[in-house]
């Protein structure tokens, strides 16, 4: 892998290429400068600038499973925008969904090369948003707030149920197994709905207690045994669903802790990891039955220099 210089802060805060990041001292340098197995990325971003409130850093970073900042795999310029990120079920490279000049980006996880995976017309929609890639690698945009293009693995735009548009606007599109996806809602009719890869509608989730309507579902996350989590910035808790899509009942609420949770992902050793956009961190949560507990009095990833307003989040397989 392509060794790349990091920073390295051992008791104080220094500036590194005109950034104050904090990086850990790893018994092995070379570990802090490659993407290794259970890393976490995080995408910071929106639809509003650095400038405006609430100061969103449009970014990906690097972290390791322990929750230590490595490095910027991707930083946007001033007049770009960031919203969606996944790691491509083909390559494992990150794809970051890119507006302005709308196109999706793509980062090697061993070189941490750039390059531009996809750039079309068809993209030049108003907010580039959520971003998936399914089992045979094609990849699902978000390219406006109701409309979902298809591209193959090769970049190229795919016909029949797509462009799929949406009654609403999305929040979140998340493969999941059996060749599937999920499109999360940010307004009514806000129940996730469940396609497969090819476009057509399989079920619509249920509105749950204590959330009736206008729940604002952000994030859906398929535990290793086949169940469901989602979450929801109204009421700020984590529920759970069986593998049939049916209401099981409260995982996780603490507006404490996790307060206007975003991205979700499921950690190498099977816990829930959940980010907010409130506290701009991301807690470990371990699932016992059904019900979650936090891991440790700390969040998991607390770096204010390295998010802000998290929107994804991706465990490195």
């Amino acid at each position: 892998m392509k060794k790349l210089f990091l920073c390295m802060s051992f008791l104080l805060l220094t500036a590194c290429g005109g950034k104050n990041h904090f990086e850990a001292v790893y018994q092995n340098p070379q570990e802090a400068q490659q993407a290794v197995s259970g890393d976490i990325i995080i995408v910071s971003g929106g639809t509003t600038t650095k400038l405006v409130t609430p100061f969103p850093l449009h970014s990906a970073a690097l972290f390791s499973s322990t929750g230590v900042f490595k490095k910027f795999l991707y930083e946007a310029s001033a007049t770009e925008f960031l919203y969606g990120g996944v790691l491509d079920s083909i390559t494992g490279d990150l794809l970051v969904a890119v507006d302005t000049i709308d196109r999706v980006d793509r980062v090697d996880l061993d070189s941490f090369a750039k390059s531009t995976a996809i750039i079309d017309i068809n993209l030049s929609g108003a907010n580039l948003r959520a971003i998936s890639s399914l089992s045979d690698g094609s990849i699902l945009i978000a390219e406006s707030p109701t409309v979902i293009e298809k591209y193959s693995a090769g970049g190229v735009r795919q016909a029949g149920l797509f462009p799929l548009t949406l009654p609403t606007a999305i929040n979140n599109i998340k493969a999941i197994s059996g060749g599937r996806f999920v499109v999360t809602f940010t307004t009514n009719p806000d129940s996730p709905r469940v396609y497969n890869e090819a476009g057509t509608l399989l079920a619509t989730m249920p509105i749950t207690s204590p959330c009736t309507n206008s729940c604002d579902p952000y994030d859906i996350v398929e535990l290793s045994d086949g169940r469901f989590v989602v979450n929801s910035r109204t009421t700020n808790g984590i529920y759970l669903y069986n593998s049939s899509f049916t209401y099981v009942g409260v995982l996780y609420l603490d507006v404490t802790v996790i307060n206007q949770p975003s991205s979700m992902s499921l950690l190498k050793n099977n816990n829930l990891l959940v980010c907010n956009t409130n506290f701009n961190t991301c807690e470990e949560l371990a699932i016992s039955g059904n019900t979650a507990s936090r891991i440790g009095t700390t969040a998991l990833i607390n770096n204010a220099g390295a998010v802000r307003q998290p929107l994804a989040s991706m465990v490195v397989p």
